[in-house]
């Protein structure tokens, strides 16, 4: 079962990816993800994003709306003071993963994405997706003419191109 509470968690960044980001101007539009140095992965805003306004607003803890399944906690900015253009929706759990397919449903759910490309559906409830992708590069609609692969049943089926 998946609990969601709203809590303030210290505005520190933990363990980050390390893509190179220019950082001229914020918000910045594609940056690392990351971990708050509390452990929740941070879902929704970009580290460069968090470090700057954090600095910019003298903000030493932000509110934020956390998704556990006991296992795993992952965290949405929804602190009131960051403005929206500071925020992404990329649901990136690269490196981490969902822990369990009831907790991406909720955190897909809370922000409005779909799960098209995240589960297989074979998944029990407590049970972590494993889906990786492989792309074909020789289309105008690269990514999405690929195809998603269940590491946990062995099921391929076309990637789906997602709304924004």
């Amino acid at each position: 079962m998946v609990k969601k509470t709203i809590e303030k968690i210290k505005a520190l960044i933990g363990m980050h990816s390390l893509v190179g980001v220019n950082t001229s101007k914020f918000p910045v539009g594609f940056g690392n993800y990351f971990d708050f140095r509390s452990g929740e992965r941070c879902l929704n805003m970009w580290a460069e994003n968090l470090r700057e306004f954090a600095s910019k607003k003298e903000i030493l803890e932000i509110e934020c709306t956390v998704f556990s399944d006991g296992k795993s906690r992952l965290a949405f900015v929804t602190d009131k003071r960051v403005p929206t253009e500071w925020l992404h929706s990329r649901l990136c759990v690269t490196g981490r993963g969902w822990n369990s397919r009831e907790l991406c449903e909720a955190c897909c759910e809370f922000q409005g994405a779909s799960t098209v490309n995240r589960i297989c559906g074979c998944e029990a409830p407590d049970q972590a997706p494993r889906l990786g992708q492989s792309f074909r590069k020789d289309s105008e609609y690269y990514p999405y003419k690929g195809t998603n692969h269940c590491h946990n049943c062995g099921r391929k089926f076309p990637i789906v191109k997602e709304e924004k």
